[in-house]
């Protein structure tokens, strides 16, 4: 027996249809979209050693203006999320090394990780000569570990036997001490 449906159900079923399609839709549209890919990778030295917490730096390619700034991680990694499609400069600096600038193109697949290699910085050495003599002064006065014994003071000393060079022995470091006399048999 075939079943009868009368006018208004007939027109309510396609109408609640077209409503829940439409309430899909608009719900699939609240959940956020992302943006962009990653663009991750590695500071590392000449020598292959990551360079933890290095700064890192996105720019847009070929000038100054600042996508995204991060450090990398204590194992050298770095990563920017949901970088949009287009062409970007990544620049790696760290301490005592010269900053590092690598070209990265973002498209409709992430790019791959990045392996930054950082040289060492150009180290600089001065050294000074000069034709003028230092100055050398001699005197008792100037040398701040003399110790000038004039004859009231030897004779205040409280010295066992008489042995005036054991006594002031004992208060000398044992460098200024001449060594001992080799044994001649």
């Amino acid at each position: 027996m075939p079943l009868r449906l009368n006018k208004h159900v007939r027109l309510t079923v396609p109408v609640v249809l077209v409503a829940l399609i439409g309430m899909s839709g608009v719900l699939l549209d609240a959940q956020p979209h992302q943006s962009g890919l990653a663009v991750t990778g590695v500071a590392v030295d000449a020598s292959g050693a990551v360079l933890p917490h290095a700064q890192v730096v996105l720019t847009t390619a070929g000038t100054t203006t600042v996508v995204s700034m991060t450090a990398a991680d204590a194992s050298g990694t770095f990563r920017f999320a949901s970088v949009p499609p287009g062409p970007y400069d990544v620049t790696v600096t760290f301490e005592g090394f010269q900053p590092t600038i690598v070209r990265v193109t973002v498209g409709n697949r992430p790019p791959p990780a990045l392996r930054v290699v950082l040289p060492l910085a150009n180290v600089m050495q001065h050294v000074t000569v000069s034709s003028q003599a230092t100055e050398i002064n001699t005197a008792a006065a100037a040398n701040s570990d003399a110790v000038t014994l004039d004859q009231d003071m030897l004779a205040s000393l409280p010295v066992f036997d008489q042995d005036y060079l054991a006594t002031l022995s004992r208060f000398l470091d044992s460098g200024s001490m001449a060594p001992a006399a080799p044994p001649w048999w």
